[in-house]
């Protein structure tokens, strides 16, 4: 596998389907023509959800990635290359990733996912941290497995 570069579009297959972290987090990606439509929700341990509507918008740039949370206004986030990261060393050369930035926004400011295998998934979102951008300051990562196919919906508990 190879890595995703701006001028290289995702593989849609390669992300779609229903992926989880078993804890209370998970993302669900199905093909809608040359994009990707998603949407992410995380449980807390008290029950209380949130959700947020993901999608990844084929362009002549590669695919965008669109975050809307709750009813927040959407957020575009631009495909790098993995090597032109801001924050922290890049995904290893032999998986297939891919990295979306977006500087301007204050949290985050790049999306990384990282296809571990073809059933586990890493995804992480970075910013800067207190010290105006110098350092790494706040990352959050989940590791993801495929509870489902592409087309199929996660089992119910």
């Amino acid at each position: 596998l190879t890595c995703a570069c701006a001028a290289k579009l995702p593989s849609p297959t390669a992300l779609c389907g229903t992926w989880s972290d078993g804890a209370g987090t998970t993302e669900r990606w199905w093909i809608d023509g040359r994009d990707l439509r998603g949407e992410g929700i995380v449980r807390n341990s008290d029950g209380h959800e949130t959700r947020e509507q993901l999608a990844l918008i084929a362009d002549r740039r590669g695919h965008v990635y669109v975050a809307r949370p709750g009813d927040a206004t959407p957020v575009e986030f631009e495909p790098i290359d993995p090597t032109k990261l801001r924050y922290g060393p890049p995904p290893p050369a032999a998986v297939q990733s891919w990295v979306w930035a977006n500087y301007n926004h204050d949290y985050p400011q790049e999306i990384r996912y990282v296809l571990l295998t073809d059933d586990r998934l890493h995804a992480e979102i970075i910013g800067p941290g207190d010290d105006e951008g110098r350092s790494l300051g706040r990352a959050h990562g989940w590791t993801l497995e495929r509870v489902a196919a592409c087309g199929e919906q996660e089992p119910q508990p």
